[in-house]
This record gives C-alpha cells, sequence and structure tokens, in this order.
C-alpha cells in the first residue's frame, strides 16, 4: 500500500497525481505500492488484447472515465464524486498494467535488436 502521509494534499496544491516523469496516477501508485508486477502486467495485457478483451476495455472506458465524477442533483454529490474516481482509478491502473507490458516488450526488442548488430 502506498504512504499516502508522504504526498502532499489536494488542497495543499499537491498535484502529485501529475508526475514530472510523465506517469499517469495509476502508474505512480503502481509503483509506489510495489505492484508492479511483469507476470501481472503480461497477463492484463494477454486478457485485454483479445477481441472480447477490447470489447470490455472500451466499455468500462465507456462506463467510467467518459462518464462525470460529479453531479450536482444527487444527494451527496461529493461522496458520488469519489465513488466514481475510484473506479476511473480501476480503469486506469488497467491500462497502467496494459502500458507497463508494451513497454517492457518494446525496450527488450530494442534491446535485443541492438545486441545482433
Amino acid at each position: 500500500m502506498p504512504d499516502l502521509s508522504k504526498m502532499p494534499a489536494f488542497g495543499d496544491g499537491g498535484w502529485f497525481w501529475l508526475s514530472a516523469e510523465g506517469q499517469t496516477f495509476a502508474e505512480t501508485m503502481a509503483k509506489q505500492s510495489g505492484s508492479v508486477s511483469t507476470e501481472i502486467a503480461d497477463a492484463y495485457r494477454a486478457v485485454f488484447s483479445t477481441p472480447q478483451g477490447q470489447l470490455i476495455l472500451r466499455d468500462l472506458e465507456a462506463r467510467t472515465v467518459r462518464q462525470p465524477t460529479w453531479v450536482p442533483e444527487l444527494p451527496n454529490p461529493e461522496q458520488n464524486g469519489y465513488a466514481r474516481e475510484g473506479q476511473n482509478s480501476m480503469y486506469r491502473y488497467i491500462e497502467a498494467q496494459i502500458s507497463a507490458s508494451l513497454r517492457r516488450e518494446a525496450l527488450a526488442a530494442t534491446t535485443q535488436e541492438g545486441m545482433t548488430k
């Protein structure tokens, strides 16, 4: 679990998820929690690379990150916003795992190509 006490609070002007390294929030949180596993990342990529996986990924995106997080008409819009952002974080985590696997494969291919020259 990441140590959130070391991260600046939102009200302190802390936008810790906008990393200077260009990482997404999900990538940053995954690295801090130690959950970046090549086996897990490759499994996410394998599952979501199939036609059915692509269909599910598009559906998840439409139901999460493409929907508003703030709906003032609801009884507790703040609580809804927090819950919605939690859903969005899960989608971003899946994307981060797929991206990590793709980057590692591209790096391995580049390294292998350099060794054969």
